[in-house]
């Protein structure tokens, strides 16, 4: 990576981001309250190869929408 890349490439990545407001312990789920997307000034959620990990279980806190899903915050 050039550096005149770098901030660009820190825009472009992509991670598991919140579509909108997740309360506790409602079920995550792709294009319903989770997505794959470059998140830009907010959090960078967890890589998207996770996402299969993620289908379908459980949010363990409140997630505000758009932010990034971190590890724990699905069982």
């Amino acid at each position: 990576v050039q550096s005149s890349e770098l901030e660009l490439r820190y825009f472009a990545r992509r991670g598991i981001q919140a579509l909108h407001d997740i309360p506790k312990g409602a079920f995550l789920h792709e294009g319903k309250n989770i997505g794959i997307l470059r998140p830009g000034n907010q959090n960078l959620g967890v890589h998207p190869k996770f996402l299969s990990d993620i289908e379908g279980s459980k949010a363990t806190r409140d997630i505000p929408g758009g932010s990034g899903l971190l590890p724990g915050d699905w069982e």
